[in-house]
């Protein structure tokens, strides 16, 4: 299909599969509050070209959708849209957007996919709602050259940011997995990231979040550099022994008991090497406890004629 002007399916109902796959339209495409009722098939929208905006608003896909490798030259709005296949769900791998991309409110009830996605501006997911709670949502690999906002966003199942590139991530008030070990950040890069509004407790929850993810030491070590571009010394120091600590929980959980035990001294003695001076507590004690128990008052002369010299 190829039209040089715009398309307007505002309101539209599709009781059948619909296949725009390949349609090359050269200014806008408008499907909000559209209904794509087929459960089997669905809609198909891949390798799809639109030369300005794309608009889904409160568009339901009752069935699964595809977005494959679909290039949008302005922006992507699918605000409040509902994928509602709970078995194909939603695919947007390769999609390209070359303006922002909008899906605030919006709700997935099966397993979404957008996998190398290409966002070069920026991308709203404000209070969405990814619900499957076994496939959940992929976004490995995914780039994003604006900001990205994931703020209130609520995540039931697993959740892979693996190898994904933003240039500025905001995750305040998103809901976690439930599950332990369930979000991937492997591999993920940020030149900005935050997950409160305040900077202190955006720290602390930022390490929590690195706490519930699967491990990989570079969730901690990005965390680490992050910190200290942001001039936060010691919080850099907590993320790096906070790395540490899951390292050696590592090491106890494969049955590496040497690398346990080592790491439990390291941390024991220096604090792997952020706190020099905790030697200094034990050795003062030592210190402390030695001139009590050995004071001059309490000591007595092994030989008599030593007498006069120790009193003296």
């Amino acid at each position: 299909m190829k039209v040089g002007g715009a398309v307007f399916f505002n309101g539209a109902v599709f009781e059948g599969p619909v296949n725009f796959v390949l349609a090359d339209i050269a200014r806008y495409f408008a499907a909000n509050r559209a209904k794509f009722q087929n459960k089997e098939k669905g809609a198909n929208f891949n390798s799809m070209k639109v030369g300005g905006n794309a608009f889904f608003n409160d568009a339901v896909f009752e069935g699964p959708v595809l977005f494959g490798g679909a290039d949008f030259a302005s922006q992507f709005v699918a605000n409040g849209a509902q994928f509602q296949n709970e078995e194909q769900g939603a695919n947007f791998n390769g999609m390209k957007v070359r303006g922002a991309a909008f899906f605030k409110a919006a709700v997935f009830e099966g397993a979404v996919n957008f996998v190398g996605a290409d966002f070069a501006s920026d991308l709203h997911m404000n209070g969405a709602k990814f619900q499957n709670k076994e496939q959940g949502a992929s976004l490995s690999g995914m780039k994003v050259g604006g900001y990205a906002f994931f703020n209130d966003a609520v995540f039931e199942g697993p959740v892979n940011f693996g190898y994904s590139d933003f240039a500025w991530l905001d995750l305040s008030s998103a809901s976690s997995p439930k599950v332990a070990a369930q979000l991937y950040m492997q591999g993920m890069s940020y030149k900005y990231i935050r997950a409160a509004p305040e900077e202190p407790e955006s720290h602390t929850a930022l390490l929590k979040l690195a706490g519930q993810s699967a491990y990989t030491a570079d969730v901690y070590s990005n965390l680490e550099a992050f910190f200290l571009r942001q001039g936060y010394r010691a919080d850099a120091d907590k993320a790096f022994i906070a790395g540490k600590v899951r390292e050696r929980k590592e090491y106890f959980r494969s049955g590496d008991w040497f690398g346990w035990l080592r790491s439990w001294m390291l941390c024991f003695l220096v604090g792997y090497g952020r706190q020099p001076w905790r030697p200094v507590i034990p050795c003062a004690f030592l210190i402390a406890l030695g001139c009590v128990l050995f004071s001059p008052n309490k000591m007595e002369p092994q030989k008599p004629e030593d007498t006069p010299r120790v009193y003296s």
